[in-house]
């Protein structure tokens, strides 16, 4: 009974916050959540690039000066609709925090925390070229093996190896 209670509860607690952070994230008209995550992060260098925040205004960043063209039009028209966009919903929020956060850690606060413009968007630089073929029953007991050492078990002394 006091398992499922925890199970119950835990599933709770995240469909809650998959339904917060759906509820929150309010994407430009026009606008999928990829090319808004890519304008967050090309506003967060445009602010950085712009100096201190008497200069950072939306009128100023999201123009073509500290938007670079990309060579796209449709990105970069993209960038500077979710530039526009960030700066209407959280230009109060930008300039209290953007001076006391590292270039970085202002990038998580914005596109992450803050508009969840890149939350569950993936990057593709973590992306592996590996083919299916690489896996066959042979390739995964040589794996088992060579790690062998790496692999927990609760009780050791319960279980035989099979392999």
């Amino acid at each position: 009974m006091e398992r499922q209670t925890i199970v119950l509860l835990l599933t709770f607690m995240t469909s809650l916050y998959t339904f917060k952070t759906t509820a929150e994230l309010n994407l430009p008209s026009g606008i999928k959540q990829e090319a808004y995550c890519s304008g967050c992060k090309a506003t967060v260098e445009a602010l950085a690039q712009a100096g201190n925040y008497v200069q950072r205004s939306a009128k100023k960043i999201c123009t073509e000066k500290y938007l670079p063209d990309r060579g796209n039009p449709h990105m970069d028209k993209a960038d500077r609709k979710s530039c526009k966009h960030l700066f209407g919903l959280y230009d109060q929020d930008i300039s209290n925090k953007f001076d006391s956060l590292s270039k970085t850690d202002f990038s998580v606060w914005l596109c992450h925390e803050k508009s969840y413009a890149c939350m569950g968007v993936f990057s593709g630089k973590d992306k592996k070229k590996t083919s299916t073929s690489e896996f066959d029953d042979e390739a995964i007991r040589k794996l088992i093996e060579e790690n062998k050492h790496r692999i927990k078990t609760p009780h050791p002394d319960l279980y035989k190896d099979e392999l």
